[in-house]
């Protein structure tokens, strides 16, 4: 789990882009708390219903759904003490885990009104889910012991271990389309993490810029474009770089997108993404990069997730200091 108490990733300086223009179209909204200090938004349906985390009065994180101005505790499986929701389809079915320190995470649905346990692989231990598409497919991942993890996809009650790449033993399961496509990262066996895409049948890797030794794969849209980021030297530390990757002839996968000093986390499926930057939060589209608006008082935020309207959602620093769930919608 990504749990988020200090808010915010630092990038290492690159050479800086033009001031961005800020965005007119798009004000931000703070979603608010469960009662407790933080709350985070991960996931945004085209309905505008969000789901993230937040801390309760009673100090625990649970997962919640907001919509409409309304924040609704979703919950924990009997026993649990911590939950997360994930992911949400337009349907309104939403994904996450559910947890108690005592004994291993449950990956689990949200579905009219009730939390399903969606079970594990054999041989697995701790699950969490991440996404889940229109079909009602669900990606995630599963442990299995001694540092393994690998991506597993719930479909309608079938459990599918897709394992790892050659050489490795660890790999995440980010995101899913509507094609049962899923992204993630690995370890690769020199101890690298890159970005992969499983298409079906395979897992690929999609490989970093020129010269890198890292890359992530955050989201994946209906077209099969991919979000999220790489850098350019073979230090871990170096300068990111937010990338598309798209299917290019044959097995190839080509980056066509580079924005110097930012990650990308969302894309929808005009291609629009979202992300952070040396500059702040934004939104690309169409070639153009968008400064999306703070909080009041603040100046710092970092979006997740973007919806096929434009909309996104992700963390917000609140005038004291404290991260809040926050969504950036048109005005």
């Amino acid at each position: 789990m990504k749990w988020i108490t200090a808010l915010f990733f630092v990038i290492a300086s690159a050479a800086p882009l033009g001031a961005a223009p800020r965005s007119h179209q798009l004000s931000i909204i703070d979603l608010g708390t469960l009662g407790g200090i933080f709350s985070q938004a991960n996931a945004i349906n085209n309905k505008n219903q969000v789901v993230g985390v937040s801390l309760t009065n009673e100090s625990e994180f649970h997962a919640f759904s907001w919509d409409d101005g309304a924040m609704i505790d979703l919950g924990t499986l009997p026993g649990d003490v911590r939950s997360e929701a994930n992911g949400v389809n337009d349907h309104g079915e939403i994904v996450g885990l559910s947890f108690n320190p005592v004994t291993a995470g449950h990956a689990v649905l949200w579905k009219k009104g009730r939390i399903i346990d969606l079970g594990a692989p054999d041989g697995a231990g701790g699950c969490e889910a991440h996404a889940i598409n229109k079909h009602g497919q669900i990606a995630g991942d599963c442990g299995f012991g001694n540092g393994e993890l690998h991506p597993v996809i719930w479909d309608h009650g079938q459990i599918i271990d897709l394992g790892t790449l050659p050489g490795s033993i660890f790999a995440h399961g980010a995101a899913i389309n509507d094609r049962g496509e899923v992204v993630g990262n690995f370890e690769t066996a020199t101890g690298e993490f890159h970005g992969y895409v499983f298409d079906g049948s395979t897992l690929t890797d999609l490989g970093t810029l020129p010269g890198g030794s890292i890359s992530n794969a955050k989201s994946i849209n209906k077209h099969g474009q991919i979000a999220g980021f790489s850098n350019m030297v073979p230090a871990a530390g170096g300068p990111g770089m937010a990338v598309i990757w798209e299917r290019g002839r044959g097995a190839i996968w080509a980056i066509t997108l580079v924005i110097p000093n930012s990650q990308a986390f969302g894309i929808n499926k005009h291609g629009q993404l979202v992300g952070g930057s040396g500059q702040g939060p934004f939104l690309w589209s169409d070639g153009t990069m968008i400064e999306l608006p703070t909080l009041p008082g603040a100046d710092e935020a970092l979006p997740f997730a973007v919806n096929d309207h434009g909309a996104a959602v992700g963390q917000g620093q609140a005038a004291d200091g404290d991260g809040h769930a926050v969504a950036w919608f048109k005005k």
